[in-house]
């Protein structure tokens, strides 16, 4: 593959500004749950506390670390449902919002 040096550079160089910027703390099951979160943000689904923990590969311990961790850096937010105050609702924090749109900006500027 003539380009394959050239992609894994591109990789790298888009892995370097995700450790640089993205609250993942090096880990691939918070990359994967930010990825979630902005994947029901953009397509505007809620998404309840139960569907993230069970939508991700990982044990529910796993997940449920860096969410807490989100939830206390303020990377995410819970909204009440409107119909049964018992079920809670992941948002996307503003600011995380705005993250992911850099991230996503920073993907297509290496990727082209």
């Amino acid at each position: 593959m003539p380009n394959a040096r050239a992609t894994i550079a591109k990789m790298l160089a888009l892995r370097k500004w995700c450790k640089q910027n993205l609250p993942t703390d090096d880990s691939m099951i918070a990359y994967e749950l930010i990825l979630l979160l902005a994947e029901a943000h953009y397509d505007v689904r809620e998404l309840t506390i139960k569907q993230t923990f069970s939508s991700l590969p990982y044990s529910y311990t796993a997940v449920r670390q860096h969410y807490k961790r989100f939830l206390k850096d303020g990377w995410i937010t819970l909204v009440p449902n409107a119909d049964d105050k018992r079920v809670k609702h992941v948002k996307p924090s503003p600011a995380l919002i705005k993250l992911i749109k850099r991230y996503t900006e920073m993907a297509d500027e290496v990727f082209g």
